[in-house]
This record gives structure tokens, C-alpha cells and sequence, in this order.
């Protein structure tokens, strides 16, 4: 039901009458890696691969959190371990291929971005995956398949109209993606996708999408942000 303190609490209760309890530590890594709290969420999880090293879950959330904290070798571990398990490989493989996005290895990327396709075709985010790295490679015919999909499975989807005004640098291509946000707080839209850029490593595509958002105090101070750590 998404009563994640609560859950929290009832987690905590259920460890004090048995700390190696492993359905509760790996659900403590979740909500902790959840309120951003990335070193108790891998604490979390190494207790639970403490009991059973091939639990997918605590292998999930351990991948996630040493993401988050630099540790990209054990994060590749935990995913490599989770994608073991049918319920988690679609998630793991999608994971697996954003790190390796990061590193640049676009072969890989692209691997695990289709692995993850074939387990769940809907999957927006491999999509994505796959654009960019058609678009780094200046393959515009792989990058419309793969845009085609994404409209296809979500119309409103603003990564597919910036992508294209990033093939083309219209003014009808800008007012496309900009006349789509349209909702009461469009800013948060835009500071949105521009972390799903960031997320990948491609902090210039960030900031390009947040020059194009409306006035607003925090657009203002995530591009300062990211200028600051060398984006021209």
C-alpha cells in the first residue's frame, strides 16, 4: 500500500525478534536506498547476502546502492547475481545496462538494453537506452525504430520529443517538445528528464533540456550545479 514509514516500523519489529530475518532486511535496503540513505541501504543488504548470497532482491538493492555511492564493480556483482532470478532479470538487466552506458561501452549497453526487451517489450527505459546510443553513434535510422517504439508505448513520453530536437535543432521540433508540458508544475517535468540524462552520465543533454524549462529557482540552481562540475 506505499506506507513506507510504517512499513519501515513493522520491518524493524519484525528484526528485533530475529535480526538475520532476510524478507526484512531486504526491504529495509529498498526503503532506505528509497529515503536516499544509500550506506544503510547497502548495510542492509550486505546482512541479507550475509545469509544468502544469491537472494535477488538483497543483490537488487545492493547493486543500487553501491551505484549510488561510486562502487560500480560491486553494483555490476549485485545485478550480474539478481538477473539470476526471473522476477528481478528484466529490472537487473536494465540496471546493468545504464552502468554500462555510463562507462561508454555502448556494445554492452545495448546487450543488456535488448536482454531486458526480451523479457518485457514495454520496458520505456531500455528504449531510451537504445535511442541514445543510436544517436552517440549517428545512426538515425536505429534511433527513429527505437523513438517509434516509445511513442507507441507512451504517446505523452517528452524524452521522444526532445531526442528529436536533438537530431534537429528546429524551432518547430523546440515548440513541439515545449508546447507538450502543460501541466500545473511543468518545471518539474523538466528537471524530470534532465536527471534521466544526468543518470546516464550526459550532463550537457541535462542542462540543455533545463534551458529550455520555464523560470524557476530550482532549474536555476541545477544548471548552476551542473556548469560547476565542467559542463559548458
Amino acid at each position: 500500500q506505499r506506507y513506507y514509514p510504517r512499513a519501515e516500523e513493522k520491518f524493524r519489529e519484525a528484526l528485533e525478534k530475529d535480526p538475520n530475518y532476510l524478507p526484512a532486511l531486504s526491504d529495509l535496503a529498498m526503503i532506505s536506498y528509497r529515503n536516499l540513505d544509500y550506506e544503510k541501504a547497502l548495510a542492509y543488504a550486505t546482512h541479507a547476502l550475509s545469509i544468502d548470497t544469491y537472494d535477488p532482491a538483497a543483490n537488487f538493492y545492493y547493486g543500487l546502492a553501491n551505484a549510488k555511492l561510486g562502487k560500480i564493480t560491486d553494483a555490476k556483482d549485485g545485478f550480474d547475481i539478481a538477473s539470476l532470478s526471473p522476477s528481478w532479470r528484466g529490472a537487473a538487466y536494465t540496471e546493468l545496462s545504464k552502468l554500462y552506458f555510463r562507462d561508454k561501452d555502448f556494445d554492452k549497453a545495448k546487450h543488456y538494453a535488448g536482454n531486458s526487451l526480451e523479457l518485457n517489450a514495454g520496458n520505456t527505459e531500455s528504449w531510451q537506452i537504445l535511442a541514445l546510443i543510436a544517436r552517440l553513434r549517428n545512426k538515425k535510422a536505429d534511433a527513429d525504430a527505437a523513438l517509434q517504439e516509445l511513442e507507441g508505448l507512451t504517446p505523452l513520453n517528452h524524452f521522444t520529443r526532445f531526442e528529436k530536437f536533438r537530431w534537429l535543432n528546429t524551432e518547430a521540433n523546440k515548440k513541439e517538445f515545449t508546447s507538450a508540458i502543460t501541466h500545473e508544475l511543468p518545471h518539474e517535468t523538466y528537471l524530470e528528464l534532465a536527471d534521466f540524462y544526468g543518470s546516464l552520465g550526459l550532463p550537457e543533454e541535462a542542462v540543455d533540456v533545463l534551458t529550455l524549462a520555464p523560470q524557476n529557482p530550482e532549474v536555476y540552481y541545477r544548471i548552476a550545479y551542473l556548469k560547476n562540475r565542467g559542463v559548458d
